[in-house]
């Protein structure tokens, strides 16, 4: 089992085909699911700006386990609020499946956190839930909460019936 930086083709398909599994067990599974062409591109970007101490910069790794992907993360710095003049760390995705190493989210989301900590325009760091990927929202909010993240906001929804 290794986590490791997403890198190069091979990786990008097995994490879009990730997405896809993750997705078909959410509530948006009966919504149209996952477009291939945009999470292609969202994973491209990853590969490219990887490690990048600016807005854009992304995140990407992957738990590898006999040479197949089990789990991956995905996080980007953005500004704050869209407009800040310093940055925020947002998590986009977190997943692994049950065949991924036990720590490998959690050795994801460190890794994610110690990144974001060393950009010296970062002044806060995102941990969210989402319904596009199912988890066990409670569990991560237990973690989140114990690694000092507070809760600060919240999302509603209104779905629009099509």
């Amino acid at each position: 089992m290794t986590v490791r930086v997403g890198k190069g083709i091979n990786d990008l398909k097995a994490t879009v085909a990730l997405l896809h599994h993750a997705c078909s067990r959410s509530i948006y599974a009966k919504m149209g699911g996952v477009n291939e062409k945009y999470a292609t591109e969202l994973f491209a970007r990853a590969a490219w700006f990887h490690g990048q101490y600016e807005a854009g910069g992304m995140f990407w790794l992957v738990s590898e386990v006999d040479g197949k992907i089990e789990g991956f993360f995905l996080g980007q710095l953005a500004p704050v609020y869209h407009v800040g003049t310093k940055l925020e760390a947002q998590d986009i995705y977190l997943y692994t499946t049950g065949r991924a190493g036990p720590l490998d989210a959690v050795i994801m989301l460190r890794a994610f956190w110690k990144w974001a900590e060393a950009c010296p325009e970062v002044i806060e760091i995102t941990g969210s839930n989402s319904d596009f990927i199912p988890g066990n929202k409670e569990k991560l909010g237990r973690f989140l909460l114990s690694s000092g993240f507070v809760e600060t906001n919240s999302v509603y929804k209104r779905r629009i019936a099509r």
